[in-house]
This record gives structure tokens, C-alpha cells and sequence, in this order.
């Protein structure tokens, strides 16, 4: 039997009949028209119209709220807590109503992808309003604590002895308080952290999402450095006196864990005030335990610099600076000792970079030593040419040419005593760049302040991961301070081959900038160490240097070891002026990061080498099922279904998750 084909005008006149709309018969196309107009405009009434005006109602408010955040930072930096909480007030309001009239945009809420998007944005508010009611109780407590001095706003520098025992003594009394808000803050970031934004659709995705960051703003352009804040009796010696190392590293000539210690000092804090400073140069002491210190140097450092015995000045050889510490207190108990000096009672190792020195001088200005001026462009290059070469001309021996670091650390805390509001802030915001850089390294010797410095990521820490790793730890050997003029860059990529297994494939460029400076730029030799998951296999390395392309040999030319929970590849580089090579390495990646790509999840943590600057980073991750969502803190070059490409550089530790 052959039947009639039914064509759309059919099933519509079916369907209109059937729901009593007309009558069969009656039928014709002007009443469909109409009917179907009428059903637009009610659609339109129902669904659209309600979305327009509480959209319309939402990005008022949001704009509203925008403007609060600016009178808070504002206030914020000018010390008027009580302008701040007034604000938090309002800018709490603002994100109840937003809220609220988010749940109100009508039927257009039945469509998933719309609810869903709702959802996550009431979520992230909800959140988002827990952080300011925290943050609002940190801003609260301060204004209390503002009552009790005779400044107009608080700061770090408080020129007057009493001023600062008063600070310290009330933070001291409300150090509870501290502890329990900054759990309240902590577990909304936890909570923030949960929301995949990818949920989010247009509107929401543009500008709900500045309530995520807005906040980290705030407490990051003023004072309250919450975490340390609540610790500053502690560490500044509050009821009794604290002792820390100082550390001071030289990345012009990188070392694991930041440069060669040229020198260190010794600093007496005690209810806030320095008490003794002392500094020296690191050869001094090493010099006291020649021929009575008999510890053989790390294999490196004799094959490629001709060192047998270890000493403090090399002392920094784990990449890990919780390890490296006990090794550098090591050597210097026991070169004290050598050198008939009593036992010194330490409380923290502190190690810093002189990049940390140059952002102190952008915020307050060039000071002068022996007639000579430093500032923030180069800070570096000027005292190394002073401690190695012009030191003679101002009539200091060998022995005394460092004492410049002493003056100039002198100079520089009392120019951090004697800082405005305002130059507090700045300071701070310096301090928080350089210890997130890891320029800046702290290791305490009470556990429960070392927890806090851990838990910040500021202890220059090699992270215990179950994930996909990286981290390129350089160490120079005989190439004077050649690293100041080195680009560095570091390709990784993932793929997965012909048995689904995911392959790693690492390319580290190092490219030689500067030429031939007698006694200060020669060239690059640099044994490098590259970690990554235990349980990784190495399949293959190479080194090219634009004209060939040469194979490394396991075990002669390339080692695979293990070090700190860690396998790594190593191998020995040298790089002449004007010239650049590039390291290829190949290997599988372990079982469990194996076995976490398949159950849906790949994490990458890429660690920086402390005392580093912000090589390039480039990751370019390609897989053989869909990406669904992905966190960074950065966006990527490229993202689609089964890839995505981040064009970065590596100032900080940097994280990648990808979720299939």
C-alpha cells in the first residue's frame, strides 16, 4: 500500500487539532500564523521579558558593588577601617539581592544549561559572602586594635619603641580571634576552589567571577598580611628574644635552592626591635675549618668544579630548602666551633636573593654606601662589582669586602622603621611578590610557625604529589656570574601513544646573551637536575645546538636517579657566549598518574627553582578523550576538545588540572 508522505503542515494541523486549538475543517493557514504569533508573544512574556528586566537589575547591582570594592581598597590602603566595614556592609547587601534575583529570572530557569549556571552563581556568592564576612571580622578587629594607638592607621613602621609593644601585645591578645577567622576565610577559599567556572554562562561568566578575585585584592593592597599578622609577636621576639640566620644568596651563580651563599648574617630581634646585626662573608668562616673539616663535596661538585671537601658556602644543595637547612646549620654549628666561637642559638634560617634587595629599593628609594648610590635597575651588578673589584679603592682588605652587606642591610631597616602608611603597604606588597617568587626562603625551627610558612607555600618546599611533576633545578660550576645573562625556557608536553600510555616530552633551551667579562661573564656551565614522578621511565635524550643533534647516554652522559621521594635525570651542560642549546628528554609516566588520566583526572605541578626568574613556560597537553573542564591560573593559547596549550612563564609555581 502505498501512503501519503505528511508534511509539516500536517503534523502541525494534527497537533492543533488534537489539542482542541481548531477544528479540522476550519483549518487554514492565516488562524496557524496567528496562532503561532501568539504563542512567540507569550513565550516572550513568560520566558524572555522577565530574563531582560532582572538581568537588567543584576548588572546594576553588580556595577554598584564594583564601586564599593574601590572605596574599600581605598580605605583600606588609607587606614579608615571604619569607612571599610561601612562598605563590607553595603557590598554584603549588594550580593543578597544579586543573589536573590538570580532566583527570580522566571521559567527560564527549567532549561538545564540556564539552572545550572544559576546554581553555580548562587554558590560561588554564597561563598564569595562567607570571604567578606570573614575579611569584614579581620577589618573589625583591627579597628579595635587601631583604638589602642596613638597612630592614625596601623603599619610595620613604627618609628616609636612603645608604639610597636603595644601592636605587638594586642595582636598577642587577640591572637585567638585571629586563629578563628582565618579558619572562617580558609575554608571559603576551599569551598571556591570546588566551583568550576566553566558552568557559568555569559553574563555570569563575565561578571560574577570578579567576586571570586575582588577580595584577594583587597587584602592584598593593604597591611594585613593575615596569616604572618597574627604571628608577628612570635617572630619578632615578643617576650623574648629571637636569633634567625640570614642567608644570602647570589643568583647570578644559581645554586639549588637559589644562588651561591656569598654571605650570611646574624639578626637579634627582641619585642620588635633589632637588637644586634651581624654579618660576614661566608669565606671567613669556611676558612677556620680548613684542614680540621674533612666532608667530601657532593660527587657534581668535584667532578665539574674540583671541590673534594664541602663547605657552608656550598652547603645548599638539596633543591628542598627544609632539607638544605639542616644541612647549612650543619656546617655552621661546626665551623663555629672550628673557629673557636661559642654556640649561637638559631630560631629560623632565613635566605633571600638580591632581587628581594632591589624591590625594597623601588619602594623606598636609593640609598648610599662609601659614597656610592643603589638602586632598584641595578642593584645586583653594582655590589658584585664592588665586593669583587672596587672594594680595594676604598682602602678594604680581602677579608672586610663585604662588610658593604652589613651597612647596607643597616640602611635598609631603618629606612623600613621610619616608612609611612602608604610605604607600608608597598613594602608588604614587595615582600609578598618576593616570597611567592621564592626569592625570599623561611625555615623556623618552632614547628607550628613553620606549619603556617608551609601551608603559604613559603618554605621553599619540594611538594609531596601523587600527580605529574616537573621541576628543572640548575646548579653552575665555574661560570663565575654568567647565569645574569642566560634565557632559559622549558617546553613540556603530554601525548598519549600507540598503547594509550601517556608520554612525557621535555625541551629546556638555554640561550647564552652576554659576551666575555673578565672575572665576571665567561661560559655557561650548569649541571642540571630535572625531577619528576617517582615511578617515571626514561625512553630517550638528546641535546641540540642549531647544527647537530647528539644522543646522551644512559649512565655515562645522562644519570636517572632518585632524590626526595623523586626520580630525576641529570646531566652536565656547557653553553658559550653567543650561543644557545636544547636539551630533549622522553619518558613514560608513572602507573598512578596513569591510572588517575583514565578514572578522568591529570594534574601537572610545575615547581620553580627558588632564587629563578620567570623562565618561559610553555605546556601543551594533547589526550584521546574530551576535555571537559580545566583549572589554571592562567589562561590557555588554546583549548578544544582533546587539547590545550598554556604560553606562561614560571615566576611562580604553577598548577594545571584537567578534568575529562
Amino acid at each position: 500500500m502505498w501512503l501519503k508522505k505528511r508534511t509539516t503542515k500536517d503534523k502541525i494541523e494534527d497537533f492543533l487539532v488534537n489539542h482542541h486549538l481548531i477544528e479540522r475543517r476550519k483549518f487554514n493557514w492565516l488562524s496557524w500564523v496567528t496562532i503561532v504569533l501568539v504563542i512567540i508573544i507569550v513565550m516572550v512574556l513568560i520566558f524572555v521579558l522577565p530574563l531582560m528586566v532582572r538581568a537588567g537589575l543584576i548588572l546594576k547591582q553588580m556595577a554598584q558593588a564594583e564601586n564599593k570594592v574601590q572605596v574599600i581598597i581605598e580605605s583600606t590602603i588609607n587606614g579608615d577601617w571604619q569607612r571599610v566595614n561601612q562598605e563590607f556592609d553595603g557590598l554584603q547587601q549588594d550580593v543578597a539581592i544579586i543573589q536573590t534575583n538570580l532566583g527570580k529570572l522566571g521559567p527560564i530557569l527549567i532549561f538545564p544549561p540556564v539552572n545550572k549556571s544559576i546554581q553555580t552563581s548562587s554558590q560561588l556568592l554564597m561563598t564569595t559572602g562567607k570571604l567578606m564576612y570573614g575579611y569584614q571580622e579581620v577589618f573589625t578587629l583591627l579597628g579595635e586594635i587601631q583604638l589602642s594607638l596613638d597612630e592614625e592607621s596601623i603599619a610595620f613602621g613604627f618609628t616609636d619603641s612603645r608604639q610597636r609593644q603595644i601592636l605587638l601585645q594586642s595582636i598577642m591578645d587577640n591572637q585567638e580571634q585571629f586563629e578563628i577567622i582565618k579558619g572562617r576565610i580558609d575554608s571559603a577559599k576551599a569551598e571556591l576552589q570546588k566551583i568550576n567556572s566553566n558552568d557559568l554562562l555569559g553574563l555570569f561568566q563575565t561578571k560574577i567571577i570578579l567576586y571570586e578575585t575582588v577580595l584577594e585584592e583587597v587584602i592584598d593592597n593593604s597591611i594585613v598580611a593575615l596569616p604572618i599578622f597574627s604571628k608577628l609577636p612570635e617572630l619578632m621576639g615578643y617576650g623574648g628574644e629571637k636569633h634567625y640566620l640570614f642567608i644570602f644568596q647570589n643568583n647570578m651563580e644559581m645554586r639549588p635552592t637559589g644562588g651561591f651563599i656569598g654571605s650570611y648574617g646574624i639578626i637579634t630581634v627582641k619585642d620588635g626591635e633589632i637588637v644586634s646585626l651581624v654579618t660576614d662573608d661566608v669565606y671567613n668562616l669556611d676558612r677556620q675549618s680548613e684542614g680540621k673539616l674533612f666532608e667530601l663535596a657532593p660527587d657534581p661538585m668535584f667532578k665539574y668544579n674540583a671541590q673534594k671537601y664541602w663547605y657552608m658556602r656550598d652547603s645548599n644543595w638539596s633543591p628542598d630548602f627544609p632539607t638544605a637547612t639542616e644541612k647549612i646549620l650543619w656546617f655552621f654549628d661546626i665551623e663555629r666551633k672550628n673557629a673557636g666561637l661559642p654556640p649561637q642559638k638559631i630560631d629560623g634560617v632565613i635566605a633571600i636573593t638580591p632581587d628581594f634587595i632591589a624591590n625594597l629599593l623601588t619602594v623606598l628609594g636609593p640609598i648610599e654606601e662609601y659614597g656610592l648610590v643603589f638602586d632598584d635597575q641595578d642593584f645586583a651588578m653594582d655590589l658584585e662589582r664592588f665586593v669583587e673589584f672596587d672594594y680595594v679603592n676604598y682602602g678594604l682588605s680581602s677579608d672586610e669586602r663585604k662588610k658593604i652587606i652589613g651597612h647596607l642591610t643597616q640602611t635598609l631597616i631603618g629606612e623600613i622603621y621610619d616608612t609611612s602608611p602608604q610605604q607600608a603597604i608597598d613594602l608588604w606588597l614587595a615582600f609578598k611578590k618576593n616570597i611567592e617568587q621564592k626569592h625570599i626562603l623561611v625555615n623556623l625551627a618552632d614547628d607550628d610557625l613553620q606549619a603556617l610558612f608551609s601551608h603559604q607555600n613559603w618554605a621553599g618546599e619540594v611538594k609531596p604529589i601523587d600527580d605529574d611533576y616537573l621541576m628543572v633545578i640548575d646548579s653552575d660550576f665555574a661560570s663565575l656570574k654568567t647565569n645574569s645573562v642566560m634565557d632559559k625556557g622549558i617546553d613540556y608536553s603530554v601525548s598519549i601513544d600507540n598503547n594509550g600510555d601517556l608520554i612525557a616530552n621535555l625541551k629546556l633551551t638555554y640561550n647564552h646573551t652576554g659576551e666575555l667579562i673578565n672575572d665576571l661573564i665567561t661560559r655557561y656551565r650548569t649541571y642540571i637536575r630535572v625531577y619528576m614522578p617517582s615511578g617515571s621511565r626514561y625512553i630517550s635524550g638528546y641535546v641540540d645546538d642549531g647544527r647537530n643533534q647528539k644522543d646522551l647516554k644512559l649512565d655515562s652522559e645522562i644519570k636517572f636517579e632518585r632524590d626526595l621521594d623523586r626520580k630525576y635525570l641529570s646531566t652536565f651542560l656547557v653553553i658559550e657566549p653567543g650561543s644557545s642549546k636544547t636539551l630533549n628528554f622522553i619518558y613514560r609516566l608513572p602507573d598512578k598518574v596513569q591510572d588517575q588520566y583514565r578514572s578522568g583526572l591529570y594534574k601537572i605541578l610545575v615547581q620553580k627553582q627558588s632564587g629563578s626568574i620567570g623562565h618561559n613556560l610553555n605546556i601543551s597537553l594533547n589526550f584521546n578523550q574530551p576535555i571537559e573542564a580545566y583549572q589554571a591560573n592562567s589562561l590557555p593559547v588554546l583549548y578544544d576538545r582533546n587539547s590545550v596549550i598554556w604560553q606562561t612563564d614560571l615566576s611562580v609555581d604553577r598548577e594545571f588540572i584537567i578534568k575529562f
